[in-house]
């Protein structure tokens, strides 16, 4: 399935395919749901429906930015999620399930669980990881906002923490972190 031009409408859609699933152009609606083989999104505006993307065989990527006002759930299973654009603006909580993943966002970022491989994750303003597992390094960088946790977190490889002169509070009695961790933080 391959969207050609541009997507709009109050609707949400559902893309339930055994192919791949690209987002050629701007889609502006108010959910999507999509279970494929592969996903890679250009610019999309989605509502209060959310944006839960689980490709079966293969990444997440995208080529424009995601502007979801709901709630958001990508799961790559072991491939990997790359949502590095910074014009991204996921106002609910990101879920994200996949190998090695990176996601990007120009304010403040919130994470909902999480069960990666290698993490990387930058917001420009204050950055709630979540809580859940990464199997691999956890590199966070707030760039001046402040860093919390909403649960446990568990990082098997080394973590680097960046918030500038901002707080970081990472003090659930069941974190586990593997590896070195260095704080950068007020």
């Amino acid at each position: 399935i391959d969207f050609v031009s541009a997507v709009n409408g109050t609707h949400a859609i559902t893309l339930n395919t055994s192919g791949n699933a690209p987002l050629g152009h701007a889609a502006n609606i108010t959910g999507l749901t999509s279970i494929s083989n592969t996903f890679s999104g250009n610019a999309a505006t989605i509502g209060s429906g959310g944006l839960p993307i689980t490709p079966s065989k293969g990444p997440i990527t995208q080529t424009g930015a995601f502007i979801v006002t709901g709630n958001s759930a990508f799961n790559a299973g072991g491939n990997a999620v790359t949502l590095t654009n910074n014009g991204n603006n996921f106002a609910g909580a990101v879920a994200l399930t996949g190998g090695t993943t990176q996601i990007s966002q120009g304010s403040a970022l919130t994470l909902g669980a999480l069960h990666t491989g290698a993490l990387t994750v930058t917001s420009q303003g204050d950055l709630n990881l979540g809580s859940g597992s990464v199997s691999g390094d956890l590199n966070a960088t707030s760039h001046g906002g402040a860093i919390i946790e909403s649960g446990p977190l568990s990082v098997s490889g080394n973590s680097t923490i960046n918030a500038g002169s901002a707080a970081i509070t990472l003090a659930n009695a069941s974190n586990a972190f593997g590896g070195s961790v260095n704080l950068t933080g007020g």
